[in-house]
């Protein structure tokens, strides 16, 4: 499954992206790494854990913030708009990266076990070859960040293409699909 989508937000959740998730006063947290043995430090938000991190006993819907069920209404909306049955949640995080020395993250798969990735670009990065990086039958293929795009694709290794100069912030949602 690959699929791109333009026009899948609502203009009341893209508002909500606007005057809340790109204000300077959002917060966001150091992470060590982009992803797993990267070195790449990055800022995030995460509005609901990976189940790997979450405490023991803890629900589906244990959210850390707001975003986490402003997450679960903008994978619906592109769920619905793509035919897509979601049967649950994994993780929703925003993050924001930005230019560091090996400039880009490593090539991962966000978990151990088969799932799906919705990436969101939230923002217009000033740096337009900020890329996502999708890694299918050793061939590259490129994404370019475009405000309020959706790409939505099954447990592929990918990699992000931190941006030269400015930022980049996108929302990442892993979930599964029921049949």
């Amino acid at each position: 499954m690959f699929i791109v989508d333009h026009d899948f937000l609502s203009p009341e959740q893209k508002a909500h992206i606007d005057n809340v998730i790109l204000q300077t006063n959002f917060p966001y947290y150091l992470q060590e790494e982009a992803a797993p043995g990267d070195g790449n430090p990055g800022m995030c938000h995460i509005g609901l854990a990976r189940p790997e991190l979450r405490p023991e006993g803890s629900g589906q819907f244990d959210y850390n913030s707001d975003f986490g069920p402003f997450a679960y209404q903008m994978l619906y909306a592109f769920a619905k708009n793509n035919d897509i049955k979601i049967e649950e949640m994994y993780r929703a995080a925003i993050n924001l990266s930005f230019n560091t020395s090996s400039g880009r993250s490593g090539t991962h798969v966000d978990h151990e076990f088969d799932h799906s990735m919705l990436v969101i670009y939230l923002n217009d990065p000033e740096d337009k070859d900020s890329d996502t990086v999708i890694v299918y039958n050793d061939t590259e293929h490129r994404v370019k960040p475009e405000k309020f795009k959706g790409v939505c694709f099954d447990t592929i290794p990918h990699y992000a293409t931190f941006p030269r100069f400015g930022v980049r912030v996108i929302a990442a949602i892993s979930f599964s699909k029921s049949v």
